[in-house]
């Protein structure tokens, strides 16, 4: 274990095989990626005992791993969305990607990504020098990132920044539940025709805590009362996100054109605050599905000018639509 840099290896941020004639490296890769992230748990961080026997069992079936030297971007990046504060809370949250295609002499590199399960932010450099923001739609037609795998994001947005005198876009994703391991593609046109198209598939460590209350209550809405059962909870440090349902038998469903929904009213920290959502100036994303799905979505960080003072982490209960809900493991 002594090849291992142990602040690295502590931080667990980014894993790579080292090179080998005889192996493929992006499949040894993929395939050491996706078996750390199946160990992890769901609810709990891994223990570093642990982390360190699993990284001695994958070393010795498959041979060296190096760690990832400390990377400067992902305090700038944090700062960017507002979520600086909660950098040590999102334990394998920055990624580095790093794939890239150039088209007409202009580059677009997908260079790295900060995420957890609902949310991701993502940055795409290129080899342009920055003139402003505007000016970056004189040259591009249009920026997206897709999801490959059908889900779906209720908030995009692609807003162009100076990084260091270089043109780049920040995509930002929120309330995409599934985010984490799917298959992505940004699309990008110029202005005069050109076009990119560049695909990668996300790895994040685990750093959502997920809870089921399955708890029926009476949600209020102008169009009276509604059952609703909340069966998950999922918060990490930069979102939260609640799931329910409201069913026929739970009562007759709204006929006059009001779309029932849940939201969150506030949150309780560990020392006691309880901070109105409303008041801290985040919004919450509902919405209702045809066949009675409920859903909310609160951004904790975002590119947004709007201050940012919750970290997900700190978060003991949530006041769900008139409904408190205590966060204890299940």
């Amino acid at each position: 274990m002594d090849m291992l840099d142990r602040k690295h290896a502590e931080r667990f941020d980014d894993i790579w095989i080292e090179q080998d004639d005889e192996w493929d490296a992006e499949g040894i890769k993929t395939r050491t990626l996706e078996k750390l992230h199946d160990e992890q748990p769901v609810k709990r961080r891994w223990r570093k005992k642990t982390m360190m026997v699993m990284l001695a069992a994958i070393i010795a079936v498959m041979g060296t791993i190096s760690f990832g030297a400390e990377r400067d971007w992902d305090i700038r990046f944090a700062e960017f969305i507002g979520a600086s504060e909660v950098m040590t809370d999102l334990p394998g949250g920055y990624k580095a990607i790093g794939e890239r295609q150039t088209v007409d002499g202009i580059t677009l590199t997908v260079a790295k990504s900060i995420g957890d399960q609902n949310s991701q932010w993502i940055q795409v450099d290129t080899n342009l020098p920055f003139e402003g923001k505007y000016e970056a739609w004189e040259i591009f037609e249009a920026v997206d990132v897709e999801f490959l795998s059908g889900i779906k994001a209720f908030g995009t947005m692609v807003l162009p920044f100076d990084a260091d005198g270089k043109l780049a876009f920040l995509v930002e994703i929120l309330d995409a539940e599934g985010i984490n391991r799917a298959e992505m593609e940004l699309s990008a046109e110029l202005k005069d025709g050109g076009r990119f198209n560049i695909k990668w598939k996300n790895y994040y460590a685990e750093n959502t805590h997920t809870f089921h209350p399955m708890k029926v209550f009476s949600a209020s809405s102008k169009a009276g009362e509604y059952k609703v059962m909340l069966d998950e909870i999922s918060i990490s440090p930069v979102s939260i996100m609640a799931k329910g349902w409201t069913m026929p038998e739970f009562g007759e469903r709204r006929t006059d054109g009001y779309v029932p929904s849940i939201h969150v009213d506030s949150v309780t920290l560990q020392t006691g605050e309880v901070v109105d959502i409303a008041k801290a100036n985040l919004a919450t994303i509902s919405g209702w599905s045809s066949v009675g799905r409920l859903d909310c979505y609160v951004p904790l960080a975002s590119a947004s000018e709007e201050e940012r003072t919750i970290n997900g982490n700190d978060i003991v209960s949530v006041i769900i639509s008139g409904e408190e809900f205590i966060l204890n493991d299940q």
